[in-house]
């Protein structure tokens, strides 16, 4: 391994970094208008739907009436079937675009931050192995003993 190799290394991590902080910066771009254009409102949860489909039983459905300006509206947000978290009549918070009210998801943390999160976990999940990589390349490049054949 040459030392022209981990130089060709350290470039890929830095445009991988580079990567990852574009994405990051549009993410939080994403929330802030988010919240800059959004308002928060109560709900009552409605309904609740376990969709069938090619994977039946896969994704559940919460159909939320919320009031805007004493215009009703109703919002269906799509879920993991194993998120138990509302019944039907319970009150929960609704975020709905200020310019078109029935553009609205429901208040909670998955909703709003997936993405930034995705983020981090993909940087979290490729930047191990990569520097798990680098400790092998450097004890290539600098401990020549072990990369080097025996001379009997």
């Amino acid at each position: 391994m040459k030392t022209q190799d981990i130089k060709y290394f350290y470039y890929f991590i830095l445009v991988f970094f580079i990567l990852v902080f574009v994405g990051v910066i549009f993410e939080t771009c994403r929330i802030i208008l988010i919240f800059h254009n959004s308002s928060e409102v109560k709900g009552t949860v409605i309904s609740i739907e376990i969709l069938t489909g090619p994977d039946p039983g896969r994704t559940k459905t919460y159909s939320i009436n919320y009031t805007v300006n004493e215009n009703k509206y109703t919002v269906t947000n799509y879920v993991q079937l194993d998120d138990n978290r509302y019944k039907i009549g319970d009150v929960v918070n609704v975020i709905y675009n200020n310019k078109n009210p029935e553009n609205a998801w429901i208040d909670s943390w998955i909703e709003t931050y997936y993405g930034i999160t995705l983020y981090l976990v993909i940087d979290i999940i490729l930047l191990l192995p990569i520097f798990l990589l680098k400790r092998y390349l450097k004890s290539k490049i600098f401990n020549p003993i072990h990369s080097a054949p025996l001379d009997l």
